[in-house]
């Protein structure tokens, strides 16, 4: 039986894509992947959300770091989530609004593989949601510890096939097989 499914944008936000750039495991390509994928979201009518970090943590809202990146912006219904922890359930009413729309099955890309996008991941398997990370539509600098982006997707990968995290590539994604 198919479940409910949705396509989460996280914190690809103009403010976060330089001046050192995010990216995926295949180079500086996460824009051209997460405008794909919303086309085929859409085309299929599976629901897209968005979440942006407006700051962090209560003491320290920054509006300049909104909106969304122009190329992939939320279109007219698509309900945008703003957060201020790397946790886009924590202090949000984002489980809410997944309840209220029947979602089960959250599919996820966006930033950054090694702090929002893992936190979500993390989280809402905790919750019970099943999840699919398009992994080669998630973005990291490189960097941290001494380890290219690649390296960094590469790890976190393997840590979310451990939890039982879905895979999937944004190339072969089929919305209509949820």
């Amino acid at each position: 039986m198919k479940k409910k499914t949705c396509l989460v944008v996280i914190d690809v936000q103009s403010a976060f894509l330089g001046p050192e750039p995010m990216l995926t495991s295949e180079g500086n390509d996460l824009l051209d992947k997460v405008s794909g994928l919303l086309d085929k979201a859409r085309r299929a009518k599976v629901p897209v959300l968005y979440v942006e970090h407006v700051g962090f943590g209560a003491e320290r809202p920054l509006e300049d770091l909104l909106p969304t990146h122009p190329r992939i912006a939320p279109r007219a219904g698509e309900p945008v989530t703003p957060k201020l922890y790397g946790d886009v359930f924590v202090g949000t009413d984002f489980g809410a609004l997944l309840k209220g729309r029947g979602i089960e099955h959250l599919v996820l890309c966006g930033l950054a593989t090694n702090g929002c996008l893992n936190a979500a991941c993390t989280h809402a398997r905790a919750l019970g949601y099943d999840v699919t990370v398009v992994e080669d539509a998630n973005a990291c600098a490189s960097g941290y510890a001494g380890k290219t982006a690649a390296a960094i997707i590469g790890e976190f990968v393997e840590s979310w096939r451990e939890l039982g995290v879905g895979l999937a590539n944004s190339r072969a994604i089929d919305f209509t097989k949820f």
